[in-house]
């Protein structure tokens, strides 16, 4: 792997709020990859994500991102990366339309025909068509999370984070998700961190993660998912693989 495959960079991560959460943790994500950043409740995972997007600072170490460096969020310049977050975040008060396309008419100089045929088609993309003028809370809330991907997607990032995509819905729905990430990854070249503990969307959608460990506050385990899980000897990485055993294909 070159040093250009590299879109983030974390060495010697130590992070917490009261306590130490992660401590000493370093990896890198690769380009093209849909990572997976797993591990039990309370290990870490949605803290160790604020930090990646700058929403938190480290206590030590570093994260660097490609083409921006130390990760920031601000309100005063265009998103450098996409994030969804666990409860979708879209404004209840807009309709579906104005949601997805709140990010261009604040970010771009396209007049509002050019905006509306953007948001026209990523509604057809993901299924939404004839829904446009319907607020939040009157979509299901697989509906909800499909157009908050979306709408983190309008300024087309090729970077994106997502922080428990699948969490709350029923299978069928869930898979939905699953295939929308991966049209994101396959036809868009859209590179994707994913929190997660649905061991079914992980064998189905991530390509190599690490696994996060509370006890000793670290990575104990980081590869290929399926190997991991088929593989692995440490029996912390067992657990976590086979705690739904007989529910996962």
């Amino acid at each position: 792997m070159s040093a250009d495959d590299v879109v983030i960079r974390v060495q010697e991560l130590t992070i917490g709020y009261d306590r130490i959460l992660l401590e000493h943790v370093s990896f890198e994500v690769r380009r093209g990859e849909v990572f997976g950043i797993l591990g039990r409740s309370g290990a870490g995972k949605s803290a160790l994500l604020r930090h990646l997007i700058g929403l938190e600072p480290p206590w030590t170490g570093h994260v660097w991102i490609e083409g921006l460096g130390e990760p920031r969020l601000r309100v005063d310049e265009r998103p450098r990366f996409g994030v969804l977050f666990e409860g979708g975040a879209l404004l209840g008060s807009l309709t579906l339309r104005e949601n997805l396309a709140l990010p261009l008419r604040t970010w771009t100089a396209l007049d509002e025909a050019a905006i509306d045929a953007l948001v026209t088609a990523k509604l057809r993309m993901i299924g939404l068509a004839g829904d446009e003028d319907r607020l939040p809370g009157e979509l299901s809330s697989g509906m909800r999370k499909r157009a908050s991907i979306a709408r983190a997607q309008m300024l087309e990032p090729t970077l994106m984070f997502l922080d428990e995509p699948t969490a709350g819905l029923d299978p069928v729905t869930a898979e939905e998700i699953d295939e929308l990430i991966l049209t994101l990854n396959r036809n868009l070249g859209t590179t994707l961190v994913i929190v997660t503990h649905d061991l079914a969307s992980i064998l189905r959608t991530v390509t190599r993660c690490i696994l996060l460990d509370d006890e000793t506050r670290s990575i104990v385990a980081e590869g290929d998912p399926r190997r991991l899980r088929v593989a692995s000897t440490d029996p912390r990485v067992h657990d976590f693989f086979h705690r739904l055993a007989g529910r996962v294909p």
